[in-house]
């Protein structure tokens, strides 16, 4: 176990370099753990810096990254190369440093045309709160008082804006799955880029959800499919109640039946399942194993660009939001909605997801175009 010194600071000039490069000496390391994978943890855990710790353990601190998702630190990781190549240019350290240098590295970011959005900045931001110690300061630094007033600056600046207007008309899509039947006649392919589809428009839910359900969570009854999930969802938090998915039988088509298509898919791939394999989903082309959540958005936008849909214009997210929405049109009550997607705040489905569809924007053309038939 080695003693690490960090150098703070940029060293701009001899002078400047002797007044603020000050050293810190973190806690003695374990076996093969780096100062700065250790200080990750320090971060995350906002316990200051390293000079105020005790050292952890590598165990202690593998499990106190974990309290970042394995998508955030990948989303993360894409701002702290660039910080590490800003602070490499500057000679700066790239883990104790001042506010003034670590907002500079995110004006460059901002500065970049065209603007880089709000939620990209944040996300800049809170990479950064995750990895550096701000020198005199008792905040992480995505908390610091100048740091919110530059946010505050980015957002008045460049306003978020919705991603979606409008919504695709899920009937664009379910007319086109009813071609894609009966079950007996599907390929694997057909059915199980059906079947996602058909689970993501009944429920709600995200792709990411798909990757979660289990045949260990399955419960099945005469008219439903219950599937009680164990794992992480996007909004699991501690005190948060996982949602139960359910597909129920839908008699009065058969074609978009999510309980048959789900049924007749388990026993389709009984032969291609290893007895480890217990994923609802696999892969369609061999090897058959459990799909990560990007090659389900890729079945998805198949999909969606099968259907007629602009996938150039929407991405696979959008079937979330375009299936709640038609509920709403449809009569649906908001708490039902919020339920079923997992949402515990109404705003969240107002602000991100809830959007005219399509096709209902023509009720005035409608009524204008009957008015006149009968005139």
């Amino acid at each position: 176990m080695v003693p690490v010194t960090r150098t703070v600071a940029c060293r701009s000039t001899k002078d400047d370099r002797d007044e603020r490069v000050r050293t810190h000496t973190t806690a003695r390391l374990n076996g093969n753990a780096s100062a700065e994978w250790q200080h990750q943890a320090h971060g995350d855990a906002h316990l200051g810096g390293p000079q105020q710790t005790g050292g952890f353990s590598e165990a202690v601190a593998e499990t106190m990254l974990q309290s970042r998702r394995a998508s955030s630190r990948k989303q993360y990781e894409v701002y702290l190369i660039k910080w590490r190549n800003f602070c490499d240019k500057r000679h700066c350290d790239k883990v104790y440093t001042t506010v003034n240098i670590a907002l500079d590295f995110l004006q460059s970011l901002f500065d970049v045309k065209p603007r880089l959005s709000y939620s990209t900045i944040n996300t800049a931001r809170s990479a950064l709160s995750s990895y550096i110690t701000i020198i005199g300061s008792q905040y992480p630094f995505g908390s610091h008082r100048d740091v919110k007033i530059f946010m505050k600056g980015v957002f008045n600046i460049n306003p978020p804006v919705a991603k979606y207007a409008e919504m695709w008309d899920p009937n664009q899509v379910l007319a086109f799955l009813r071609t894609w039947s009966p079950t007996e006649s599907l390929t694997l392919k057909k059915l199980t880029l059906k079947l996602a589809m058909l689970i993501l428009l009944t429920t709600g839910q995200r792709c990411h959800t798909l990757t979660l359900l289990s045949l260990d969570d399955m419960v099945v009854k005469d008219k439903h499919i219950a599937f009680y999930v164990k794992g992480l969802f996007k909004q699991s938090r501690p005190g948060y109640k996982n949602p139960v998915i359910i597909l129920k039988e839908y008699p009065l088509d058969r074609s978009l039946c999510v309980f048959t298509y789900m049924k007749t898919y388990i026993k389709l791939t009984e032969s291609i399942r290893d007895q480890e394999q217990k994923e609802v989903f696999l892969t369609y082309q061999r090897p058959h194993h459990p799909p990560s959540r990007d090659t389900i958005s890729r079945w998805i936008k198949l999909v969606l660009k099968y259907s007629g849909i602009d996938i150039t214009a929407y991405t696979a997210h959008s079937v979330r939001g375009a299936s709640t929405s038609m509920a709403k049109l449809a009569g649906l009550p908001v708490e039902d909605i919020l339920g079923m997607a997992g949402w515990s705040k109404e705003n969240t489905f107002s602000k991100f997801y809830d959007r005219p569809i399509r096709s209902a924007s023509k009720f005035a053309e409608t009524v204008l175009g009957g008015s006149a038939l009968l005139s």
